[in-house]
């Protein structure tokens, strides 16, 4: 295409020609083209550039040289580029849209405390780790549960992202009851809870075992709980020996003499209460010094208190201190000066380091037995933390700490998740059940606290700890005879005792120790007896009754009332006493006696509300015997009545030596109130009427007014109801109903424009009578208004 002239011959209607030309200048098409990245990954957007004019249409209605486009699937975007000349010339780009990878992860994502777990990744050529790690398999071990997030990048470098729960199931809390001190032959059952499976040490796999061993000894228990996690705990059994008892004195003589009974106890026995619970060791940490950057880190200054060696043979220890970090001094709340040290960010636990924890140990030696049996100490992290030199700030506070006790190096006491307090409190540990903390030789224990699971507040975190103390002492072994208590078989609970039997009798001393261990011996007394006289007849009668007593046992008899009879009929009014004394073929002499036991007449009682509100009943209830007749016929000895009227009831009962008394209560019956409403019961909707109760002492409405009048204003017909209770506390009700009219609609019609000196009838509807502005009273009403007059 080029430029070319054009040239024209014209013609009038004359036959008359002339002619001109004309330059058709041809511009060339412009170039069009589409610039940008044409290859992307779902849910991004790439920007197309156009060049090659000054205006653009683009297929998707933009004018702009550049658009972002986002498309979904495989799209071509075109453009029309216009040039100065206004030539157009299009072009076209097709941008391809690359699916994103579907990232899998794999692998166990639910596991016990302190195991550890491999997540795998698939559905890339790249990982990304939230963790950091790098490769398509990472091993997990946190303390809590975590979130693990991998980005997955494939052969077109799209990503994506999965994540999976990784879920640490806590270990279950083994623990085991039962006595753990018996005595040598004797049995204890111990019970293991906390999980569903058990495996004892001695190889029982039920949750409760019946040990009888015959030295100390310590069962261990491992449960599993219903997620297959596992926990251990240990219960020593003392084994104690028995005590041993011999029994000496006179082994025969006659009746009516007496002899001693002494006993002979032997054997050694350790006591609970010579395990001295007091203070072996404090650190008040008063000494703090932090002044000056070597100070924060040197912990020289935490020297221990040897309070007391609690009767053990030695007792040591060493500073309270640290391996890593600093620390700072803070007023302890009652006048002394705490230690400040940093806390773990971290709230899984298992990212402790022992490095950075506070530690100490003590060292004990025992004479023959020692213990540990607290530890105590003050703690806070507060939410602003305050130095000795009057420095504050805010305090990234930590939420738990967590304690370590090593024993000889072994790890014995384990417990984290402890919460903190924001202001001092005390901590106590009891470490008094635990076996692990009872010892026969030389022993170091060390102990590890250590805060963790920081609250971030844009301020410095610390935990703060004060007057750390440790209890404990030396169990000493003893004679038994020092600790000993004493039961004989004749209730007697002296170590000797003196007996008087009156027949061949066997004493048996049973004796038991601090531990309650025991030692029986049995002593055989031979007594020649003397004769043996007895009586027999009835010896409980009623007053008034008599009895007949018979002696026996002999060939003459004396009665302590003079008779000399076998047979003696008595009639006491008050209880007494008969004895006989009699002699037998041989002249032997024995007396006995007899006590008539003269039992008084029952005097019944009854209690029970004896005033009641007609309709209501009551529970009368006897007392002063064994059984009971009423006089409407109950057998038993509470009667619930409900008489109609007053009523006198009785009683008849018997005790249970089978003597008789009678009583009565009358029951008064009191009537029912009769309240009533009065007041206006048709009212106006939009008015009130006073409703006013009258027949009691009090009133409570159904609409909670508690006054006997009651002033309403109901929008609805509506029934209000009154109770009322007389001085007598009975109660009655009644109601009354106040029907609500509604108000009338008034309306008014007619011709509402007129002229000057027309006038108009006005009609009113919706009402019985009426009453207008101008004084008329009829339904109709012609007025005729001057200007500016209004009805």
């Amino acid at each position: 295409m080029v430029n070319t002239t054009y040239m024209v011959m014209a013609t009038d209607v004359n036959g008359c020609q002339q002619y001109t030309e004309a330059l058709v200048v041809v511009n060339p098409l412009p170039t069009a083209s589409i610039n940008g990245s044409y290859i992307i990954c779902f849910g991004e957007s790439t920007t197309l550039n156009a060049t090659g004019g000054i205006s653009y249409i683009w297929s998707d209605g933009k004018t702009t040289d550049a658009i972002i486009v986002a498309p979904t699937t495989n799209t071509i975007y075109s453009v029309s580029v216009t040039d100065s000349n206004g030539c157009s010339a299009n072009s076209s780009r097709t941008v391809i849209v690359n699916p994103l990878p579907i990232p899998v992860i794999n692998g166990n994502s639910s596991f016990c405390t302190g195991t550890s777990s491999v997540l795998t990744a698939i559905g890339g050529i790249s990982y990304v780790w939230s963790n950091g790690a790098t490769g398509a398999s990472i091993t997990i071990n946190p303390g809590l549960s975590t979130f693990y997030t991998v980005t997955v990048t494939d052969t077109n470098g799209c990503t994506a992202t999965a994540s999976r729960m990784a879920n640490v199931m806590e270990l279950p809390i083994a623990s085991i009851s039962g006595n753990s001190n018996i005595c040598k032959g004797s049995s204890t059952v111990l019970s293991a809870e906390g999980g569903v499976l058990f495996l004892w040490s001695n190889g029982n796999t039920s949750s409760s075992i019946n040990v009888s061993p015959s030295i100390t000894s310590t069962y261990s228990v491992t449960i599993t709980d219903s997620n297959g996690c596992t926990g251990t705990s240990a219960r020593t059994v003392v084994v104690n020996e028995n005590p041993e008892v011999t029994i000496s004195g006179n082994n025969e003589f006659c009746l009516g003499e007496s002899t001693e009974l002494t006993t002979t106890v032997s054997g050694n026995t350790f006591c609970s209460d010579d395990c001295n619970n007091i203070l072996l060791v404090n650190w008040s940490l008063d000494q703090c010094n932090s002044e000056g950057f070597a100070n924060q880190n040197d912990y020289s200054e935490f020297i221990p208190n040897i309070i007391s060696m609690g009767s053990l043979n030695m007792v040591t220890a060493t500073n309270v201190t640290r391996d890593r970090g600093d620390h700072s001094c803070t007023p302890d709340g009652t006048g002394g000066i705490g230690l400040c040290i940093g806390s773990l960010s971290s709230c899984d636990p298992n990212q402790y380091d022992p490095i950075n924890a506070l530690r100490f140990n003590i060292t004990i030696s025992p004479n023959e037995l020692g213990k540990l049996t607290k530890l105590t100490f003050r703690e806070q992290s507060p939410l602003n933390w305050l130095t000795t030199n009057g420095s504050s700030g805010v305090n990234n506070y930590n939420e738990k700490y967590l304690i370590r006790v090593y024993k000889d190096g072994t790890l014995v006491y384990s417990k984290n998740n402890i919460l903190t307090e924001r202001t001092w409190n005390l901590e106590i540990f009891d470490f008094t059940d635990n076996p692990e903390f009872t010892i026969n030789s030389t022993t170091t224990f060390s102990f590890e606290l250590y805060g963790y699971c920081i609250v971030e507040r844009d301020g410095t975190p610390g935990w703060e700890i004060d007057d750390v103390k440790i209890y404990g002492g030396e169990c000493h072994s003893s004679p038994v005879v020092d600790n000993v208590s004493y039961l004989w078989s004749n209730g007697a609970t002296t170590s000797t005792v003196i007996v008087t039997p009156m027949t061949t009798t066997s004493y048996i001393v049973t004796i038991t120790d601090c531990n309650g261990c025991q030692g029986i011996d049995e002593f055989l007394v031979t007594v020649n007896p003397l004769p043996t006289p007895s009586i027999t007849g009835d010896n409980v009668i009623c007053n008034g009754e008599s009895t007949t007593l018979t002696a026996a046992g002999g060939s003459t008899y004396i009665w302590s009332n003079g008779a000399t009879t076998v047979t003696n009929t008595v009639n006491p009014s008050a209880t007494t006493t008969y004895s006989v004394t009699t002699t037998d073929v041989n002249g032997c002499q024995g007396s006995t006696s007899m006590t008539v036991t003269v039992n008084p007449l029952p005097t019944p009682s009854i209690t029970g509300d004896n005033v009641i509100c007609n309709g209501e009943s009551t529970t009368l209830t006897a007392a002063g015997g064994s059984t009971y007749v009423w006089s409407n016929g109950a057998t038993t000895a509470t009667n619930t009545v409900n008489p109609s009227v007053t009523t006198t009831y009785s009683v008849t009962t018997t005790d249970a030596n089978g003597c008789q008394g009678s009583t009565s209560m009358t029951v008064t019956v009191n009537p029912l109130p009769t309240p009533s409403i009065t007041g206006n019961n048709v009212i106006c909707n939009g008015e009130t009427t006073r409703l006013t109760a009258v027949g009691g002492s009090t009133y409570v409405w159904s609409n909670g007014a508690t006054t006997a009048t009651n002033t309403v204003n109901p929008s609805v017909t509506t029934t209000y109801s009154v109770t009322t209770t007389d001085a007598n506390g009975c109660q009655g009700s009644t109601s009354m109903t106040v029907t609500v009219n509604p108000q009338p609609t008034p309306s008014i019609t007619g011709d509402n424009v007129i002229c000057n000196g027309e006038s108009t009838t006005l009609t009113a509807a919706g009402g019985s009578t009426y009453v207008w502005s101008n004084g008329a009273t009829t339904v109709t009403n012609t007025v005729n208004p001057e200007c500016n007059d209004y009805v």
